[in-house]
């Protein structure tokens, strides 16, 4: 009988800290959906052809870059253009960086200096998710709650899609997982 109340004890403690993991991670944290105006951002980054699972070390070079020239910038981005559903990961291509913040837009040509392509994401409506960046493995659980909410989204609307995007704000600890309609 002792031994069953330990086995018990045991196989309830593993199943608390499991569901208490998957809560630190964000498994459970509430998704905000909404169809909102999605501001424009200049942005500064590289572009990349493979996993978008590898891109993260990228968007840390890219920082980095800009800090050494005195820009600190508190939102990451990433813009995908291909579905990793019907994509072969080899074959996958992303441009990701930082946002520019208005502060900065008078430094470009120092930032062109980096060897950093510069362009815009335009304003636009979209559907959006945003969920809270806990730490590291939030960046891996987000997608893959967030998309599937937003393809349901754009699906039942019968809106069209002009560009998937994602805005990493570190201050706010969120990310938005963006769909850009057309217009």
């Amino acid at each position: 009988m002792k031994a069953l109340k330990y086995l018990l004890i045991v196989v309830s403690s593993v199943i608390a800290l499991g569901i208490f993991a998957l809560w630190y991670i964000g498994v459970f944290d509430q998704m905000e959906l909404e169809k909102r105006v999605q501001p424009a951002y200049v942005v500064a980054g590289v572009t990349f052809k493979g996993s978008y699972q590898q891109i993260g070390p990228l968007m840390g070079q890219v920082d980095s870059s800009l800090r050494s020239i005195g820009i600190n910038c508190s939102k990451a981005f990433g813009i995908y253009f291909n579905d990793p559903n019907t994509t072969p990961e080899s074959e996958l291509e992303s441009y990701v960086g930082s946002v520019i913040e208005n502060g900065d837009l008078e430094r470009l040509a120092d930032i062109k200096s980096l060897e950093l392509q510069i362009d815009t994401i335009p304003e636009g409506k979209s559907w959006v998710v945003s969920l809270p960046i806990r730490n590291q493995l939030s960046y891996m659980i987000g997608p893959v709650r967030a998309y599937p909410v937003l393809e349901k989204a754009v699906t039942d609307s019968a809106d069209n899609v002009a560009l998937v995007y994602e805005i990493y704000d570190l201050e706010a600890s969120q990310s938005n997982y963006v769909m850009l309609l057309e217009q």
